[in-house]
């Protein structure tokens, strides 16, 4: 190997010593030197970074809500058993309301079965105390006893209406004959006679009891009463029976 230093700059011709081959031989070109560093002076401050413009402040978003924690188990379960018993309730109600329907119905058929049943069983009763019921059995084909004073009346040519004196009193003499109308025997039922005005209004009325007699169908019995203080306007007078027996 040659030196460098001896082949000089523009180099030269050298010979191989065992060949005897010879050429000419360039120095090899010096590696580059490294420069040197930059001087740095001890405890210098390193440079200060440049300050950032200030921001304008921005709109803060919300926080995001959180999503509600799974429902337990429980609050589901009371919500199902909750739901099932609105939903028995509403099914129950038109189960109720066909109840009652039933039993309203139920309750009148029993009402107007106890009326029937009891109006036909009662029916003399009936009659005794209601008398025009009489006429509604007569249209239904239903035989009844006609209670006391029916058929019986006093005729308006045997009626007589005298104004007397009696122990120095004047009195109001009323008579005639009761007749049975009926075809059947009757008890003579309290009579009721209305002392009327020459314009036919009521000014008085006298209860007349008799004592517990019969009249036959198509007898007559007289009767006489005397009304003491009768109203002086008194002109006519007007006679009933009390079909109840009061």
């Amino acid at each position: 190997m040659i030196d460098g230093s001896a082949l000089g700059a523009g180099g030269r011709t050298v010979r191989c010593g065992a060949c005897g081959h010879s050429w000419h031989q360039m120095p090899e070109a010096a590696a580059p030197a490294e420069p040197a560093a930059a001087f740095e002076p001890a405890g210098a401050p390193p440079p200060a970074a440049p300050a950032e413009p200030a921001l304008a402040p921005a709109q803060v978003p919300p926080p995001p809500i959180a999503p509600p924690p799974p429902a337990d188990e429980k609050p589901r379960r009371g919500r199902r058993r909750a739901l099932a018993e609105a939903e028995g309730a509403a099914g129950a109600m038109p189960r109720r309301r066909g109840l009652t329907r039933v039993l309203v119905w139920f309750l009148f058929v029993f009402v107007v079965a106890a009326l029937v049943l009891g109006g036909y069983r009662y029916r003399n009763d009936v009659v005794r105390i209601w008398p025009p019921a009489m006429k509604l059995y007569e249209l239904l084909k239903i035989d009844t006893d006609p209670p006391s004073g029916i058929g019986l009346r006093v005729p308006p040519e045997t009626l007589r209406f005298n104004r007397e004196a009696e122990g120095g009193m004047p009195i109001l003499v009323v008579s005639g004959e009761i007749l049975n109308e009926s075809t059947a025997a009757q008890r003579i039922t309290p009579m009721r006679i209305l002392l009327l005005d020459k314009d036919n209004r009521v000014l008085r009325t006298e209860l007349v009891k008799f004592e517990d007699r019969t009249l036959e169908p198509g007898k007559r019995m007289p009767f006489r009463t005397s009304i003491p203080n009768a109203p002086p306007e008194a002109a006519a007078a007007r006679i009933t029976f009390n079909l109840t027996g009061g």
